[in-house]
């Protein structure tokens, strides 16, 4: 049923009645990309800890992390200005196809 799934997907129970079909729909899809999210989360671990189970000796934390040694740099307003402006964009255009 509708309430099990609301449930089982970590929502609380209290909410369910409140919720319009579209909201559940919405609710739903970010459980399943959270859940997905996760899956693939584990994933990357058990295939880094197989891989470094196999490695003849540990490489440094540093390396293993690509290498960074200090904060990343602080974007330039340019950079900033150009990323907003795409979410500005691709919200004027609304919902693209869904998959």
């Amino acid at each position: 049923s509708l309430f099990e799934a609301h449930v089982a997907a970590g929502f609380d129970p209290a909410s369910f009645q409140d919720l319009s079909l579209r909201e559940y729909g919405l609710a739903m899809r970010g459980a399943r990309a959270r859940i997905r999210a996760e899956h693939e989360a584990r994933a990357w671990l058990a295939w880094h800890v197989e891989a470094l189970h196999r490695c003849r000796s540990l490489p440094s934390f540093r390396s293993f992390l690509g290498g960074r040694t200090g904060p990343e740099a602080a974007q330039g307003g340019a950079e900033m200005q150009a990323m907003f402006d795409t979410v500005a964009t691709a919200w004027a255009r609304g919902p693209g196809p869904r998959g």
